[in-house]
């Protein structure tokens, strides 16, 4: 997912539709506008990257003093009977990290 989330499309040179590059955001003033986008490039673009996930749920918040977005993902995988995995990150200056 941390992959599929900092790859730009056309730098995967096998695979030019891979990615959603949520870097690209950090260029703009963090706002909910900004959130809102990150949030549908994730429920709409995700799973054609991953298709052994399933999304539940996803939440963006925006944190203008921090210039970052906080991100929750929540997960189903059922080629591995896994299901409710919650992942809490964050999207700043130093890339994606989950916690």
């Amino acid at each position: 997912i941390a992959n599929v989330f900092l790859t730009a499309p056309g730098q995967k040179i096998l695979s030019p539709e891979f990615g959603l590059d949520l870097k690209r955001y950090l260029f703009e003033p963090i706002s909910d506008f900004s959130a809102f986008a990150i949030k549908d490039d994730i429920q709409n673009r995700l799973p054609l990257m991953e298709p052994r996930i399933e999304i539940e749920g996803v939440s963006v918040i925006p944190n203008s003093d921090d210039n970052e977005y906080q991100i929750n993902l929540q997960i189903n995988i059922p080629s591995l009977d896994v299901y409710g995995i919650s992942i809490r990150s964050v999207l700043n200056n130093n890339g994606y990290i989950i916690f």
